[in-house]
């Protein structure tokens, strides 16, 4: 038989450390995608075959190696693809620098791919410039390409901007001073709630660690437990 202790949640304050991406923002992410050519030895880092020149047939599919924005944010720089048709080799970079590389080596731009942050943010992963000795580069964003381009003796060459790392990943940083508690056997909400023993509070909002939960609550029961539970990770 369920007793009825005073358990008055009057308060919930979480401190996001890096609360998710609003519904707007992560609806502009897109994906880097990394191909390789099925002829020749050359890698291609872009949006999308649709987003490269007409001879870019002969390219397969590796795998996305992160998210960027399809529109200008703050803090962020457009990332173009270049093509070389003496060299048959496409060229990726987001710095001013990498604009000038391409130009001295008589690249010809082929478009924006999308845009990157300048600098390190929560959530994102640096994008990283590899050249290969067989007049190849390589721009990745994963553990597997680094890989990769160590054993296709490929050398790191520069920091290129940073790409976030899934389409769900949670930037900024951001503290929430109320946020609603639910009783869910009773759908009770309000700024205070009566719980019983074996009731259980939830909040309608779900977040991505890291999330710091301080609970401010009053009870009259010696016998009181504190706990969360994730029903995913």
């Amino acid at each position: 038989m369920n007793r009825n202790h005073l358990f008055a949640v009057s308060a919930a304050v979480l401190t996001l450390v890096c609360p998710p991406v609003s519904a707007g923002e992560s609806s502009e992410l897109v994906p880097l995608k990394l191909y390789r050519s099925l002829n020749r030895l050359e890698t291609l880092t872009a949006a999308s075959l649709k987003s490269v020149h007409e001879g870019a047939g002969d390219y397969e599919f590796v795998r996305t190696e992160g998210y960027m924005f399809s529109t200008q944010k703050p803090g962020t720089l457009p990332l173009k693809l270049y093509w070389s048709a003496e060299r048959q080799d496409h060229f990726l970079s987001a710095l001013p620098q990498g604009e000038r590389d391409a130009k001295t080596a008589n690249y010809e731009l082929i478009g924006i791919q999308g845009y990157v942050f300048a600098a390190a943010q929560p959530g994102t992963v640096p994008l990283k410039q590899y050249w290969g000795g067989h007049s190849d580069n390589l721009i990745i964003a994963t553990k597997q390409g680094e890989r990769d381009a160590a054993t296709g003796g490929y050398q790191f060459g520069r920091l290129d901007g940073y790409v976030v790392r899934d389409p769900e990943a949670i930037l900024g940083e951001r503290t929430i001073d109320y946020v609603p508690i639910i009783a869910q056997r009773r759908g009770i909400t309000s700024p205070e709630i009566i719980l019983n023993e074996d009731d259980r509070a939830t909040t309608p909002i779900s977040f991505k660690p890291p999330v710091e939960i301080t609970i401010v609550a009053k009870t009259d029961s010696t016998n009181l437990r504190l706990a969360y539970a994730a029903d995913s990770v």
